[in-house]
């Protein structure tokens, strides 16, 4: 079994390289070349730097530019071993009519036949592809298109067509971004994620509740008026209750309650009494549990973390942990299937759901003694 050749860390040269695959006559298919296309020069040189067609043309007259410097190089010193770097270019990135459709590997036999040996003898397609072709061609090739960039941008008859196009360093941004990005969905691949802010974990937890197919679980230590005054978390709130009451869903909660929302006569008891009723009024269930209760379990998403499960019956569940309402969100994660970690989390909730149902109905009558 071959193994796949990873992508290339310069992404100059990963976006040169994909262009061997593409046709110029189908400008949508090279918006995946997120760095050539974005590059101040391409989008300086585009008659409109937001269309994708016109940055396309710009990219291909540019390549053309680097390919004829290339030549003009060459052709005052001649390359060891008759290897030019203009012929491959050329022919790689598809920018002579010969080339614009013909096979990737008849371009590299094409080259390979003109390249010469160390030692003599005929260069093979494989010993291009797999030794010369990115080092070589693509690694020159990308050297190049940095050095007439920059001459361009330092032309001060460029600037004028440089006022839409970004500072020099957004590349090195753009680069950073993408390499965030490919760590990122490397991990939800393996199957977790750390969450990096509260509108992430809203994100998350909105779409793991939509994609439920059959119920969830969740822990909620939330400061009770939360759930009434931060529009994100009400938000999510009314979404889990709508797909309850719909019968999209079945739906569980274990709410922490602490001593002061159960004080007779005070607001957060009001709200606490809200909460009820509007689980009751979707069908959802809402299991009380003493705040004192949860040290003593010693369970591991607490202290103040909650939990939300999706469809736990299923061979890929989904679990949520994190802190919600006050700004932060703590040891916020997602796993994405039936991991060590979520295995232990709904065996920890099934601890936590029979203290809950032992406390509900006394906790429910108390709060109706207090009426």
């Amino acid at each position: 079994m071959v193994r796949p050749i990873d992508p290339h860390p310069d992404r100059l040269v990963k976006d040169l390289q994909g262009i061997r695959h593409l046709d110029w006559s189908r400008p949508r298919d090279f918006e995946q070349l997120k760095t050539l296309l974005r590059h101040p020069v391409v989008r300086g040189l585009a008659e409109e730097p937001n269309e994708t067609p016109q940055r396309v043309a710009a990219l291909r007259a540019f390549l053309r530019e680097v390919i004829a410097r290339l030549e003009q190089r060459e052709s005052a010193a001649p390359p060891p071993l008759e290897r030019s770097v203009a012929l491959a270019g050329a022919a790689l990135l598809r920018l002579s009519p010969e080339f614009e459709q013909m096979p990737l590997e008849e371009i590299r036999a094409h080259i390979a036949s003109r390249w010469e040996k160390r030692g003599g003898g005929p260069l093979s397609i494989d010993g291009f592809r797999l030794h010369l072709e990115e080092s070589a061609v693509y690694g020159p090739l990308a050297a190049e298109f940095r050095e007439l960039a920059r001459e361009r941008a330092d032309d001060p008859h460029f600037d004028v067509a440089l006022e839409s196009a970004l500072s020099p360093i957004a590349e090195s941004l753009i680069a950073m971004e993408q390499r965030t990005f490919e760590e990122r969905t490397a991990h939800i691949e393996q199957g977790v994620l750390k969450l990096l802010d509260e509108r992430q974990m809203f994100e998350a937890l909105i779409k793991s509740i939509e994609a439920a197919r059959h119920e969830f679980i969740a822990v909620d230590h939330v400061d009770v008026s939360e759930w009434f005054v931060a529009p994100r978390l009400h938000d999510y709130l009314r979404i889990q209750l709508r797909l309850v009451e719909a019968g999209k869903i079945k739906g569980e909660r274990i709410r922490i309650v602490t001593e002061d929302e159960l004080e007779a006569h005070g607001r957060r008891r009001e709200q606490l009494e809200m909460l009820i009723e509007l689980h009751e009024k979707a069908g959802a269930s809402l299991l009380l549990c003493r705040a004192e209760t949860v040290p003593k379990l010693k369970l591991g998403f607490s202290p103040h973390v909650g939990l939300l499960v999706i469809d736990a019956c299923t061979a890929t569940p989904t679990a949520i942990t994190g802190k919600l309402g006050d700004g932060t969100i703590g040891r916020a994660m997602v796993y994405l299937r039936r991991t060590d970690e979520v295995l232990e989390f709904m065996e920890e909730y099934t601890r936590l759901k029979m203290s809950a149902a032992l406390q509900n109905q006394e906790l429910r009558d108390q709060l109706d003694m207090s009426l």
